[in-house]
C-alpha cells in the first residue's frame, strides 16, 4: 500500500498537471492580447510559464508551452517557429531556479537578463522562417535562411529589439514572483509539483 506521502505527491501532481497548466496558458494569452491591444514595447507572454516552471518544474512548462503554441496556431500561423524559443524559456527558468536564481531580486533580475540574450539568439532562425526574405538566384533554401538569421542578428543587436529582449525577459520573472508571492504558502503548495523549485526559490 503506498504511503501517505506518496499519495499526497501524486495528487499534488495531477492538480499541477490539471489547474496549473491550463492558468499558465490562459494567463500568457490574456497577457500577449492586452500587450498587443497596448502596444507595449514588452511581450508578457511567458509570465504564467515562468511562474509555472518555478512552482511545478520545467517538464509542467515544457507541456504547457507545446499546449499553448498549438492552441496560439490556430489564431497565429507564424507561432510554431517560436515554440523552440518557448520551450527554452522553461529550461533557462527551470535551470536558475534549480540553483536559487529566484531566491533574492539580483538572482532574479540576473536570471532575466541571461534568459533575454538567450532567447535573441535562439528567435533569430525562428524569424527568419517565420518572415522569409526572397531566395536570390544560386541560393539554397539553407543559404537563404542562414542569410536571413545572420541579417536579423546584426540589426537586432545594432538595434533596440536586441536589447528590449533582456529588459522584457527581466520583467516577466519579477511579475512571475510576484504573481507567486501573491499566492499564500497553503496555496503554492496545494497548486504545485513536488518537481518544483519552491524550497530552492525560498517559497516553499
Amino acid at each position: 500500500m503506498p504511503s501517505s506521502s506518496t499519495i499526497s505527491d501524486s495528487s499534488r501532481h495531477r492538480r499541477a498537471l490539471l489547474l496549473a497548466v491550463p492558468l499558465a496558458i490562459a494567463l500568457d494569452w490574456g497577457l500577449g492580447q492586452l500587450d498587443n491591444a497596448l502596444e507595449l514595447p514588452f511581450f508578457l507572454d511567458s509570465v504564467g510559464v515562468i511562474a509555472l516552471t518555478v512552482l511545478c518544474g520545467w517538464r509542467f512548462g515544457a507541456v504547457a508551452t507545446v499546449l499553448g503554441s498549438v492552441l496560439g496556431a490556430l489564431v497565429y500561423r507564424t507561432v510554431p517557429y517560436f515554440i523552440f524559443t518557448s520551450f527554452m524559456i522553461t529550461v533557462v527558468v527551470g535551470v536558475s531556479a534549480h540553483y536559487g536564481g529566484f531566491k533574492t531580486f539580483p538572482r532574479i533580475i540576473l536570471a532575466g537578463v541571461i534568459l533575454g540574450f538567450i532567447c535573441a539568439f535562439v528567435s533569430a532562425p525562428a524569424v527568419s522562417f517565420a518572415f522569409p526574405g526572397p531566395i536570390l538566384t544560386g541560393q539554397s533554401f539553407f543559404d537563404a535562411h542562414l542569410r536571413d538569421t545572420l541579417a536579423y542578428l546584426h540589426h537586432a543587436f545594432l538595434s533596440t529589439h536586441f536589447w528590449n529582449e533582456p529588459a522584457d525577459k527581466t520583467l516577466q520573472c519579477l511579475l512571475a514572483y510576484g504573481l507567486i508571492r501573491l499566492l499564500s504558502r497553503v496555496h503554492r503548495q496545494w497548486i504545485s509539483s513536488p518537481h518544483g523549485y519552491l524550497e530552492k526559490s525560498g517559497l516553499n
